[in-house]
Order: structure tokens, then sequence, then C-alpha cells
């Protein structure tokens, strides 16, 4: 017998699943730019301190590749996390909808005493009403934040809720120093992303 109440993968023909191992390979190569621009960065400084003279702004040649490997990087970064937090939104939903296709069925088995605390039917469509919003305001978020990847709060919301990685933070200086500010105004961090100011190491 088929659910009553359609859960992710029926409504949009795939699963949350599916959209969790989509971001996986964005961010191991966002990952691998991250490490490039780095790796360009040394090689800048390296030869820095080996030109003289006329060739010293040699040195300065690897810098707009990584800059632009970081841009990549960061941006490959920020786009998974919001993949990510919508596929964890759409897991939500079908945990909801799990429950309330079992209400459902319980409530309309026959030769079956259902409580009398048990949900009727309409209040077991309102609540699948409710998991439907809550997942298209969830979509909505995704698609406003992926529209506005400067913002810090933005990429603030992703660190916070787990989905950038801290060990990224350095990558965004600007929020490194956003929240060394309020560590310096008496705001209680939590412990996990004040280890990871690179100023606390």
């Amino acid at each position: 017998m088929a659910d009553h109440f359609k859960d992710f993968s029926a409504l949009y023909g795939t699963d949350p699943s599916a959209l969790l191992e989509a971001a996986h390979q964005p961010r191991q190569h966002a990952h691998a730019l991250l490490r490039l621009g780095k790796d360009l960065s040394s090689d800048g400084r390296r030869i820095q301190s080996h030109v003289r003279g006329d060739i010293k702004h040699l040195g300065a040649a690897p810098t707009p590749a990584s800059h632009a490997s970081n841009h990549l990087g960061t941006t490959g970064l920020y786009a998974a996390g919001c993949l990510e937090m919508f596929a964890h939104a759409a897991q939500q939903f079908d945990t909801r909808v799990s429950k309330v296709n079992l209400e459902w069925s319980t409530t309309h088995a026959t030769n079956v005493c259902v409580s009398p605390d048990a949900p009727g039917p309409a209040e077991i469509e309102r609540e699948y009403t409710r998991a439907r919003n809550h997942l298209e305001d969830a979509a909505r978020t995704a698609a406003h934040m992926l529209r506005h990847p400067q913002n810090l709060n933005n990429v603030r919301t992703l660190f916070d809720e787990g989905f950038i990685p801290l060990s990224a933070l350095s990558e965004w200086p600007d929020l490194v120093k956003l929240i060394v500010r309020e560590v310096n105004s008496g705001h209680v961090l939590d412990p996990k992303l004040a280890l990871s100011l690179p100023s606390t190491r």
C-alpha cells in the first residue's frame, strides 16, 4: 500500500542522501583549490627570497593565481555548505513524513483501537502541510544564501551549523575579525568556534 503523504523523493524525484553526495565532491575540490592557493602563495615567497633588482617583481607572479584559487575554494565550500544545509532540511522533512504516514495508516486501519489522544485526520493533514512549508522555507533560504555568498551572516550561519568545517575559518578573514571583536566585547563563543580562531591557536 502506497503512503498517503509524499516524501521528498516522491515529490522531487531524488532523495536527501543524493543531495548530500552531490555536495561531497565539490567540497573536496574546494579544499584542493585552497591547498593550491596556499602552495602558490608559498611559491611566491620562495621566489621573492631568491630574486633581486630588476626581476624582483617575479616574486609576485603566483599572487593572482593564488587569489583566484582561494576565491574559488571559498566559493565552493560555501555553495556545498548551502546544499548540505538544504539536504539536512530534506532529511528532517522525510522524518516528519514517515511519522504522519504512520499516524495516518494507524488512524485508518481497520480493527485497530486508536487512542482518544491520537491525532485525527485533519490534524495529520495540517502536520504534513507544516512539514511542506518548513521544507519550502528551507529551499528559499538556501537559494537566497547562494545568491549572497559575500554576506558574512550567511557564512557565519554555515559555520555555526557545521555546514562549513571550522578548519576553514581562517579563509574568511573578515569573519575572523568580526568574531574577535565579539570576543573582545565579552561575547561568549561556542568553545569549538573559539578554538578555531587563528588568533587563539
